[in-house]
């Protein structure tokens, strides 16, 4: 056909109008299932460990690309800003992209994507009965590089963001948990006590980033509360 170049066309849709892939610009979020590859448990090893709360919502993300420009992502698409899209309506509300470029002015960094949950009232049925939505952020990269949660927690802070909850951290974690039986079992905890809702479960990922040889990228995982799959 001579197809030389093509460019996604804008789709609206209910929560909001996509202009493109936001794997352009983003590693698109899908933790690993330990039940699904148990031999990270072993990459993991006698590590320093910290565990979050897998929120129950829908991935999105803001980016300032090294060409400067900004970007607001649901988990495979970006979005316009046409006032159509409830998450890029909270981001402007809440001047995330001006505090964000005045942090990363301050700290000399290129570029910066910040991900998290977006969760609340009509979003995969509001199981964490927020009064309000509000996004969680999980995850920091700054230059391309996966950040720690220290950085993770900066960040959130200048931008006015809530973090995804620090349950717990560790300095051993096949001490603390050895087998998968004993990860399921922390996930059934239900240890999220800011929110009334049943929790998805947990999210585990090593105190300095590492990579991992399996997923071919940051190390990390999550266990999913059975009793909230039985449930829900």
């Amino acid at each position: 056909l001579g197809v030389r170049e093509w460019e996604v066309s804008e789709i609206a849709t209910g929560s909001g109008t996509t202009i493109g892939q936001a794997s352009r610009y983003i590693h698109v979020t899908d933790e690993t299932r330990v039940q699904s590859a148990p031999e990270l448990m072993q990459e993991f090893g006698h590590e320093p460990y910290y565990i979050t709360t897998k929120m129950d919502g829908s991935s999105h993300s803001i980016c300032i690309a090294s060409d400067g420009t900004f970007h607001v992502f649901g988990h495979n698409f970006e979005y316009k800003d046409d006032g159509q899209s409830a998450f890029y309506e909270f981001v402007k509300t809440n001047d995330m992209e001006v505090k964000l470029r005045a942090w990363m002015r301050e700290f000399g960094a290129n570029s910066v994507t910040v991900q998290g949950e977006w969760c609340g009232e009509g979003i995969q049925k509001n199981r964490m009965q927020l009064k309000k939505p509000n996004w969680f952020v999980f995850t920091v990269d700054i230059n391309g590089e996966r950040q720690t949660w220290d950085t993770i927690d900066t960040v959130a802070a200048a931008i006015g963001a809530t973090t995804v909850p620090l349950e717990e951290t560790g300095e051993d974690f096949l001490s603390a948990y050895p087998t998968e039986e004993s990860l399921l079992a922390r996930a059934g905890e239900n240890r999220c006590h800011a929110y009334p809702g049943q929790c998805e479960g947990i999210v585990i990922r090593p105190q300095m980033v590492k990579h991992s040889f399996i997923l071919n990228g940051p190390l990390s995982m999550k266990v999913i509360n059975n009793k909230y799959l039985l449930k829900k």
